[in-house]
Parts: structure tokens; sequence; C-alpha cells
């Protein structure tokens, strides 16, 4: 029964040994930015009780060095430039290891915005002897400023809608004011119940994230400043 219990403790404290030689393993962490190379692009490291910042070099490249092994969170930042993150980034480090975080594309924000949004709702009924097909269709009207010729619309059942809390987005452009909502899409958005719909402007779109509040995914080129109204409708 001796023997026995000195072979468990034995067993138990070479385990925990390797766990903590395991955690102590230490490595670098690099990675590239894509977008304007004239200036740097500022990179926040966080995780396993450290916060460290770095810039990219003129290649837009960057360096993380003696970092254990853990989970760690960017953030990728530049006056004028949209905020990317990448979260959850697993790295295990070793003797001479370097993990690559996967490549980020900044997107520079226009000098846009959009106003007077406004939306209403026609049904359309195509049938045969097939099938029935009911072709719900939002109509829009809005103001554009600026020199952004590329918008985003987001729609929402919750009258907080967002770039960051939607169920359906859309790429729209000037002049083809329409937006068609699929039998899929009327899940979300049922008979006699209200719509709620936004619009960005955006450039380029950039790398794209989760937003860790509502789990949608969220284009980093979006221009938040240029927000338009909030517009609604009851669904037909």
């Amino acid at each position: 029964m001796k023997l026995a219990l000195i072979v468990i403790f034995l067993t138990l404290a070479i385990g925990c040994t390797k766990e903590t030689e395991y955690n102590l393993l230490k490595g670098n962490l690099k990675g590239v930015v894509y977008g304007d190379g004239n200036n740097p692009f500022h990179v926040l490291l966080e995780g396993n009780n450290l916060s460290i910042t770095t810039t990219t070099d003129d290649l837009g490249q960057y360096l993380f060095t003696g970092l254990t092994t853990g989970t760690y969170n960017l953030k990728f930042t530049r006056e004028g430039f949209g905020t990317n993150y990448i979260y959850g980034f697993p790295f295990i480090g070793g003797d001479s290891v370097s993990e690559t975080v996967p490549p980020v594309s900044m997107a520079q924000l226009p000098n846009a915005s959009v106003s007077n949004l406004v939306i209403t709702m026609t049904v359309d009924t195509i049938q045969n002897q097939f099938y029935r097909y009911i072709d719900k269709i939002i109509n829009w009207t809005a103001d554009f400023h600026g020199s952004s010729a590329h918008f985003m619309a987001y729609l929402n059942s919750d009258a907080n809608v967002s770039y960051k809390n939607y169920q359906k987005r859309y790429f729209v452009q000037e002049g083809y004011n329409i937006l068609e909502l699929t039998d899929y899409d009327t899940i979300f958005f049922k008979k006699n119940t209200t719509l709620y719909m936004v619009m960005y402007p955006y450039e380029t779109t950039g790398s794209k994230y989760p937003d860790m509040n509502t789990g949608c995914i969220v284009y980093s080129g979006v221009q938040e400043k240029g927000v338009s109204n909030v517009a609604s409708l009851i669904v037909k």
C-alpha cells in the first residue's frame, strides 16, 4: 500500500513538473500588416498578463519576442485607418520557435457620410404551376456626402442595429436602390414586425473579425463616423 502511494505521488510530481516546463516555453510571434506603407501601424498584444505594443517596419512586418505559451489577442491601429483585431491566437513557445499570425489588411477610412435614409417595402408575387414565390423588396433613398462610392446596409429586428449588431448585411451602391429579402431572410423579418436599417460608407473592406459581444462579422474598413440615421418599416 505504501509503495503504491509513493508511485502515485511521484507520477503526480512528474506531471506537475512537465506542465510547469510547458508553460514556461518561450518563442517569437511574427506577422505582417498590409496597407499604406508610408507610416507604421501599431500592434498591441495582450495575454498571459502581458500588454506589449510594437510597430511595423517598412515592409509591414512586426515581431514579438520571448513570449510564453498561451493565448493572445492582437489589436492593429493607425490614425485614419479602421481598427483590426485577432482574438484568441494560440501560441506554443519553444527553443527557436517563431509562429506566424495570419496577415491583416488595413483599410483607410473614407471622408464620407450618409444621411436622410428612408426605406419602404413592396411585395411581388410570382406564381406558376410549379411554385409560388413571394419577393419582398426594400426600396431605399439616401443622401451621400464625401468621396466614397461604396456603402454597406445593415438590417436587424433590433432598433440598435449597427455594423456590429445586425442580422443581414448588403453591399450597396448609389443608383441601385433596392434590396431583396429571400425566403431565408423572412426567418428574421416576419410579417407585421419592425425592420430597422442603417448605412455606412467604406472605401475598401479591409480584414474582418468577429465582434466579441454579438458574434457578428465586422469589416474593419467601415467608416463608423459616417453612419446614417436608423430607418424603419413594418414588414408586409
